[in-house]
């Protein structure tokens, strides 16, 4: 289960990182397992490896160590080096193991619980987004399973953080970069925009822009570290949108480094709202914090956007 198969040359670069963290902690693990002796539980972000995820941006969890887990404290016992064991006790639950290329580690909706205590709230978002991307090779979960499992475990560390962070995560995300401008939009004020909306262009099928405002036909393309024929497969697509009347805006993963090209992005997103008519949506600045808020946020937001389609 959530083994990758990766084959060189496919051209998807999500897909190489994922299957060499995954190939990478699988060996690392099965050492690690025939020097303890035993079958352990991987947890944390030993977990996420074997899932082929790799440690949240500003993870406190010291790098390079295994980690494992156990329920009864009474068990715990000296190590070799770099094996950290953790206690905790949603361990217990019949619902928390899952093997990956014949190793025991937690599911990801437990890994997800699990790391609360470890991660800042941005890096929550941003894992749960990963975890429920749209690559289907490399989604684990969706959105409304990790919610359920904080919902449903008893004294989860970490719990009110990560159920604000799962009200601004949203499924079928397709890289880390774009998840980040969603959130400096909604951040600066602008209302929620359409991830991954299908564009019907005549005499070329379906198109699909990474973040759009359907009605207005206004949308957000994002473009990170690509080869040359991606870059020009993606102009062909803008260009094919612009001929059916779509105003289309050009981000790049450097723009979410530089405030002056952030903010003048944003701007001009804003004006081009508020010229369609859209300018009562567009809401002052506010934290992450203050719009994972459900009393106030998620009365505006569908709670389909948070499950992820089959």
């Amino acid at each position: 289960m959530y083994e990758i198969r990766y084959e060189p040359g496919a051209g998807q670069i999500m897909r190489h990182e994922a299957w060499r963290i995954q190939q990478e902690h699988v060996e690392r693990c099965r050492r690690v397992r025939g020097l303890l002796g035993f079958d352990p539980i991987f947890v944390l972000t030993t977990a996420l490896g074997l899932m082929g995820i790799g440690p949240p941006d500003g993870c406190l969890l010291p790098a390079g160590l295994h980690h494992i887990g156990m329920f009864d404290r009474g068990k715990r016992r000296d190590f070799p080096p770099g094996v950290a064991c953790h206690t905790w006790n949603q361990l217990a639950r019949r619902d928390v193991v899952v093997e990956v290329c014949g190793l025991r580690c937690t599911t990801p909706q437990a890994t997800f619980a699990h790391l609360l205590r470890w991660c800042g709230f941005e890096a929550c978002i941003m894992l749960a987004d990963r975890m429920a991307c749209r690559d289907r090779l490399l989604r684990r979960g969706s959105v409304e399973l990790l919610d359920d499992f904080i919902a449903t475990g008893r004294h989860v560390q970490g719990g009110r953080m990560g159920r604000r962070a799962l009200s601004l995560a949203r499924a079928g995300t397709d890289s880390p970069a774009e998840t980040r401008l969603r959130l400096r939009m909604l951040e600066g004020g602008l209302p929620e925009p359409e991830i991954n909306h299908r564009v019907m262009v005549p005499g070329r099928g379906e198109r699909f822009l990474d973040m759009a405002y359907p009605e207005p036909r206004i949308g957000i393309e994002f473009h990170g570290r690509h080869h040359l024929d991606q870059r020009v497969r993606d102009a062909v697509r803008s260009n094919e949108l612009a001929a059916g009347r779509w105003t289309v805006f050009q981000a790049w993963g450097t723009m979410l480094d530089d405030r002056d090209a952030l903010d003048g992005l944003l701007s001009s997103i804003r004006r081009a709202l508020d010229d369609a008519g859209m300018g009562d949506q567009i809401r002052a600045p506010q934290s992450l914090w203050e719009l994972g808020d459900r009393r106030r946020s998620l009365q505006f937001i569908d709670r389909s956007t948070l499950t992820i389609g089959q």
